[in-house]
Formats: structure tokens, sequence, C-alpha cells
């Protein structure tokens, strides 16, 4: 509903003028009155007359009093509502913030049923389940996280708010299609004073990190096979610095030449090339 409006200056002016006027003939029967006058006097008797002058200045003055605070802006109400538009406004960048994260942001209880006090949308991008079964506890986080990390992911959690500081922990989770996926979660206590032992809350985000993993994965798969190849190959191999150094050699020169390994690194590997070969 819009506020009331204040009344236009033409508006107040007379009004002003009918209230000064009005005035102005009350003070001047009071004046006839106090004085022993005899044109009021004479119509109207003295105890009529007194009343008459004690009410119409009250009334006078009340309705002076109740026109002022109608006039005076209601700061309360307006600035309540400005309050709330603002906050209103904040919340709704805020969620738009949130929302735009690639990954779920929750604020949740330390207890055993991990129960989220807020989760965005997100967690149906990382889970398959609708942020609304973490909220009304139809489901818990802890339930989707593979057996095997559990006491870990516990551990890490506990230690980090007895230090007071944030906690990054990667670990396996049970997507709603049956597969498992990585997530890595990175979090921090809010405590409610700061002599707390225990935070009221636990803020944090879970990012899921499963094509990140798996393509670790396959580069460690990588490494390993050229590593193995390395050390098993029965060719003389070596990696040679810019400044033509050996840097590194496999067992075959050890084999082939009779050098221990710890001998022909950090050597020139131009010496051990035949002079009609150079």
């Amino acid at each position: 509903m819009p506020s009331k409006q204040p009344p236009s200056h033409a508006r107040r002016f007379w009004r002003d003028v009918l209230f000064v006027v009005v005035a102005v003939a009350v003070i001047g029967i009071a004046i006839d009155r106090l004085t022993g006058g005899a044109r009021v006097s004479a119509l109207v008797p003295s105890a009529l007359s007194d009343a008459f002058i004690v009410i119409a200045m009250l009334l006078l003055l009340g309705v002076w009093r109740v026109t002022r605070v109608a006039e005076r802006p209601r700061p309360g109400v307006d600035h309540d509502d400005d309050e709330r538009r603002r906050q209103s406004a904040s919340d709704q960048r805020f969620l738009t913030l949130v929302d735009n994260i690639p990954g779920l942001s929750y604020r949740r209880r330390l207890d055993a049923a991990w129960t989220m006090e807020y989760v965005s949308d997100a967690v149906s991008d990382v889970t398959g389940f609708p942020s609304a079964d973490f909220i009304n506890n139809t489901r818990s986080l802890t339930t989707l996280i593979h057996p095997d990390f559990l006491p870990e992911v516990d551990r890490v959690v506990r230690e980090a708010i007895a230090q007071r500081t944030s906690f990054s922990v990667v670990y396996q989770i049970q997507h709603a299609d049956g597969s498992w996926r990585w997530v890595s979660e990175t979090g921090q206590g809010v405590f409610a004073e700061p002599g707390d032992a225990m935070p009221e809350f636990i803020d944090g985000a879970i990012f899921d990190v499963t094509e990140r993993r798996h393509a670790e994965d396959a580069l460690r798969r990588t490494s390993d096979e050229l590593a193995t190849y390395f050390e098993s190959s029965l060719d003389l191999l070596c990696i040679v610095d810019a400044n033509g150094l050996l840097v590194r050699v496999n067992p075959e020169w050890t084999r082939t030449l009779g050098y221990e390994l710890e001998e022909l690194e950090g050597r020139a590997f131009l010496p051990f090339v035949h002079p009609d070969d150079r």
C-alpha cells in the first residue's frame, strides 16, 4: 500500500492561517475575561466562559499536535521497507552468485546426518538428487560417500575445526545413476562466539572432479608405462639437457659400458659417441 502523502505547501499555509485566527480569537476572549471586560462576560456566564476558553485552547493544542505528527515522515515504516528491499536484493544477488558457481554450495550442521540448512540447486548436478531431498533430510550426503572414505573425511573435518582452519578433502560419492564420482570438498566451521569449542555451522562447497581425476589417473598410468619401458629396455636410453649433459640414463648403460648410473648422470653425452658418429 503506498504511503500517505503529506499535504501541499498551500494547504498547510491556509491551515496555519486558520489556526492563528482562531488562536487570536480565543486569546482575545481570555484576555477580555481576565481583565473583567464586559463584551463576553455580559453574554456568557463566568463559569461557562472559563470552560469554553480552556476547552478551546486544549482543542487547538490537540489539533496542532495531531497535524504535526501526521505530517511527520514515518521513518520506521519507510526505513523498514527500504531495509527489507535492500536485504531482498542482496539475498537475490547472493543466490545468483551461488547458482553460478560450478559446484554445490552448502551450510550444514556438524552432526552425523550432515543436516543441511542450505544447499544450492547444483547439488542435483553433482549427486543426481534434488536439493529438497537434502534440506528435508530425506537423504543425507553421508549415505552417498563411499564407506572407505568416511573415516578420512570425518578426521579431516574435525582436525580443521579443532585448529579453526579450512579443510579440503577428496573422496568418492555414488551418483543417482549408480556410478561413482570423485568430488573435492572445501569448507570451514562458522562459530557463533570466538570462545565456542564447536561451530554452529559448516559452510563449504563440493565440486565434481571426476573428469580431472580420470585424466590424472590416465597420465599416471602412462608415466608408469614409460618408466617401466625406460628401465627395462635393452637399448641405451638417456635424457639429455640443453647443455648436452646426461640427466638420466637407464640401467642398460651400466650393463653395456660398465659405468655406475651415479657416474654417468651429470657428465657430457658427446664423449661417449664415437668420433666418426659425432
